[in-house]
């Protein structure tokens, strides 16, 4: 039986089993201001609650510390990495043990700026949950450490799914669509493995599913782990995109964001395997390849009526996207638009390993 290696975290709070794709799919790579202006902001930061506290105003019982870290302009492609376990976690603590000193500089400027209210723990809980959650503080290392890891690693690119803007039949069909004709996704990934015996991982899978199947470990198809299995020894759709060197019987795999404090996010997705140099290959069938083609060039017409900084992006400062008379007028064009083009849900895109097989 192969298994959805995502659905352990089915039952943790406000948790989706799809998270991963949420952040390659929607987040840019970090770009990270000094470790002075982030030991400001911490400073800053705890005089701004005290006088909020004291206004008996209302005041976040967390401080969020995201709004630290300051992103590249230009979204990075999105990428999955992939490394063996141990030089992964080699290389984290290497930086950890740097980052040491950092975190008690934080913490003796916070005793220093904060004297009385350190000793409180509602004070002391909103800002060391953070301190100690996150992996490396020091947002200087942080860019560092990102950069080594993702050099060594093997990226599997997904660099089709920015070409892809879908918008879902029955959602055309609403009133609300011709004022605003939002997208919406036509792939979620699921990883899957297939362990052995040994409860060692044999293969893996990085597989896109169009949402016309529920691929939920106890509801998908009977018959799908062993027709995907099938389509793995069908050489005619498959590529060779790279290879894996596997020396600590461990994989892991992981995205741009694995050293944000979220929970899940925060979290390696790892599993046993076995050692040796393996190829990581690609599955995709015709179909696949006719609605990339459609959705390029769907994607190329909206791009040309400026559709994406009216109902996408926000993010425009040119004072026309703010005019309703203006936004009318590509919501008209854009829905002439999306009416030309239909997507075949019917069709295979997925990578994997096989851990049996070496190079």
């Amino acid at each position: 039986m192969t298994n959805n290696i995502l659905s352990q975290l089915e039952n943790e709070l406000d948790t989706s089993t799809f998270y991963i794709w949420d952040y390659i799919r929607e987040h840019n790579t970090h770009k990270y201001i000094t470790k002075d202006e982030f030991h400001q902001s911490i400073i800053d930061k705890g005089k701004k609650y005290l006088k909020n506290s004291r206004a008996d105003s209302a005041y976040e019982e967390e401080v969020n510390f995201d709004t630290f870290d300051k992103y590249n302009d230009d979204k990075e492609k999105s990428k999955i990495f992939l490394m063996d376990y141990d030089n992964f976690n080699g290389i984290l603590k290497k930086y950890e043990s740097l980052d040491a000193q950092y975190k008690n500089t934080i913490i003796e400027s916070i005793k220093k700026n904060f004297p009385t209210s350190y000793n409180i723990k509602k004070f002391r809980n909103i800002f060391f949950n953070e301190i100690d959650n996150r992996k490396i503080l020091d947002p200087e290392l942080r860019d560092k450490i990102e950069q080594d890891i993702f050099a060594k690693s093997n990226i599997i690119d997904l660099d089709f799914l920015s070409r892809i803007t879908y918008f879902r039949p029955e959602d055309q069909k609403a009133l609300s669509f011709k004022k605003d004709p939002y997208p919406s996704k036509f792939f979620s990934p699921h990883f899957f493995i297939e362990r052995n015996s040994m409860q060692k991982v044999d293969k893996y899978f990085i597989y896109f599913n169009t949402h016309n199947i529920d691929l939920r470990d106890n509801e998908r198809p009977k018959n799908f782990d062993k027709s995907l299995i099938e389509l793995t020894k069908n050489q005619i759709n498959l590529e060779t995109i790279g290879s894996i060197k596997i020396e600590n019987e461990k994989m892991v795999f992981f995205h741009y964001n694995f050293l944000n404090k979220v929970l899940e996010d925060k979290e390696e997705l790892f599993f046993e395997c076995n050692n040796g140099e393996f190829s990581i290959k690609k599955y995709v069938d015709d179909v696949h390849k006719e609605n990339l083609e459609k959705f390029s060039i769907l994607t190329e017409q909206l791009e040309k009526i400026d559709y994406f900084n009216h109902f996408v992006n926000h993010n425009s400062t040119n004072p026309s996207y703010s005019t309703l008379t203006n936004q009318k007028k590509v919501a008209i064009e854009a829905v002439k638009i999306i009416k030309k083009f239909n997507f075949n849900k019917n069709q295979q895109c997925f990578y994997f390993i096989d851990f049996n097989d070496q190079i």
